[in-house]
């Protein structure tokens, strides 16, 4: 599974950008061969979107591109801001149930590596963090999302309040010390609130 990334910054209406992809975009999308998904999430003290759309494979993420394009210039104008897009390999989904609901927390953290690690360390993450993940209270989800070229990658999880994320967030230290003795590194950290699932 691949995903697509639109970050919108400086973002003016939020609302009013949900409901234009509710009813301009979404319909597109689903006509797009390998289309999977689509998840918003945003904050909306800093006016920061998520835009996240699954593909099936590199290909169909690819061919998707020319008819994304312009409805993302479209969307944009509604929303207000810049955009930038990213583009990564999906290598885990997990969730746990009920599974990510609109109103639920969302944790983003960005984390880089040697491209030579990623399976490897991907292995050690199904193994030990996502199970002390589903340990915790209030867990809904995990997303790994990693760029085999630079080794560049985003982990996204979903709690069910601002407690749990929380208490999530308390163990930031404990995960960054393990990570380094993996080569991997944290880098920034973004919080959101889911607005919008629309699966297939």
């Amino acid at each position: 599974m691949h995903a697509r990334i639109t970050i919108v910054t400086g973002a003016t209406d939020i609302a009013g950008g949900v409901e234009y992809m509710k009813k301009e975009v979404i319909p597109g999308l689903v006509q797009q061969k390998g289309y999977r998904g689509l998840t918003i999430s945003g904050d909306r003290a800093s006016g920061v979107l998520n835009i996240l759309t699954q593909w099936e494979t590199q290909a169909d993420m690819d061919a998707s591109e020319s008819a994304i394009e312009k409805v993302r210039d479209d969307a944009v104008k509604v929303i207000g801001g810049k955009f930038t897009v990213e583009r990564y390999e999906q290598l885990l989904f997990e969730v746990q149930p009920p599974g990510p609901t609109v109103g639920a927390k969302l944790h983003i953290r960005e984390i880089k590596m040697d491209p030579s690690k990623i399976d490897e360390n991907l292995a050690f993450f199904k193994q030990v963090i996502v199970p002390e993940f589903k340990n915790s209270r209030g867990f809904l989800g995990v997303r790994n999302l990693m760029n085999r070229a630079t080794g560049e990658g985003r982990v996204g999880t979903t709690w069910a309040d601002d407690a749990s994320l929380e208490a999530q967030l308390a163990q930031t230290e404990a995960r960054r010390s393990r990570a380094a003795e993996r080569g991997v590194t944290f880098g920034s950290d973004r919080l959101a609130e889911v607005l919008l699932i629309a699966p297939v």
